[in-house]
């Protein structure tokens, strides 16, 4: 293990005396070596790209994967020095804007595009307070300087408790930023016509810390430089009831599909997000909404939250018959 971290420092060491356009060149050469290495995800990322973008030819997929490898890669690379990368920053709208520029806080949803920790860096930029979460590989011993030489308060998704310190940090009025596009089970969604299930982490956050709800993404334009936009998704927080948080994730993963739509070789198309235990049962049975499950009068508090280890894979229960203290 120490080999391996002294092996580690040394790489990273001898790549950031590259020019950053040596390492945008070496991240485009190794992408596609890599997933030809790996023929599952090559498979994943293929499949995917037919379930949600049935019109592209195979050849145009390809082109995608190819794409995609790369901006996977150079987004890897390019979490190493953070303190580097040169950021456009741009608002959707401009409540946007004002609720970045007022200090109060806020949770923001953010998705696997490009470098992954460049929204949670422009925020930090933006406000001086952000704090976001990580799961930092065992081996990548003090892996949270990568965050702290740029500011950025990052925290273990493998703590306990985790999701109340983020909740203190929001009503404190820190800016948190949470990957949103992952597979979960907190609440069943439509992705691109498909059955799947989300996390609500930055949902709950945002009803629970009574703070606006932001989306965050960002796209690389080129050597060490990307784009990150924000936009307003809920200027008042969405209520606790379930139905009002299934409503609240089904507008956010509408908008998604339509920046990825925009962007589709930025995005990393290879994680496993759809699963055959979410799609409808072989008797027709479909998978049911917040308001089928009897969602309607639920009120989720902090007694309900589950799982507080990783806000990436929180599960909250609640019933009709159960309400917050």
């Amino acid at each position: 293990m120490a080999l391996k971290r002294a092996g580690l420092r040394l790489l990273i060491g001898a790549l950031r005396r590259l020019p950053m356009h040596w390492r945008q060149g070496l991240a485009h050469g190794l992408g596609p070596l890599l997933l030809q290495l790996a023929p599952r995800t090559r498979h994943r990322l293929d499949q995917n790209l037919a379930h949600a973008l049935p019109g592209l030819l195979p050849s145009a997929r390809s082109t995608i994967a190819r794409e995609v490898s790369q901006h996977i890669c150079q987004g890897v690379l390019d979490s190493f020095w953070l303190e580097q990368l040169a950021l456009d920053i741009e608002f959707g709208d401009e409540q946007a804007r004002t609720i970045l520029q007022s200090g109060g806080g806020a949770s923001v949803a953010t998705l696997h595009m490009g470098c992954y920790e460049v929204v949670a860096l422009a925020l930090q930029r933006l406000t001086g307070r952000c704090s976001t979460l990580a799961k930092i590989p065992p081996w990548l011993r003090r892996g949270e300087m990568l965050y702290g030489r740029v500011g950025i308060d990052c925290l273990d998704k493998r703590q306990p408790g985790v999701f109340f310190r983020l909740l203190d940090a929001a009503r404190a009025g820190r800016y948190i930023a949470l990957h949103a596009d992952h597979h979960g089970q907190d609440l069943p969604v439509r992705f691109f016509g498909r059955n799947t299930r989300a996390p609500t982490g930055a949902l709950l956050l945002s009803a629970l810390a009574r703070k606006p709800l932001l989306l965050g993404y960002a796209w690389q334009e080129g050597a060490g430089r990307y784009r990150v936009r924000f936009e307003t998704l809920e200027a008042q927080p969405p209520g606790r009831q379930g139905a009002a948080l299934a409503g609240a994730l089904q507008r956010l993963y509408q908008r998604l599909e339509q920046v990825i739509r925009a962007h589709p070789s930025h995005w990393d198309w290879s994680y496993r997000r759809w699963r055959p235990e979410d799609q409808p049962r072989p008797d027709g049975l479909r998978a049911r909404s917040g308001a089928q499950l009897g969602m309607e009068e639920t009120v989720v508090g902090l007694d309900q939250v589950q799982g507080q280890a990783a806000a990436g894979a929180m599960v909250f229960q609640a019933t009709p018959d159960q309400r917050a203290a």
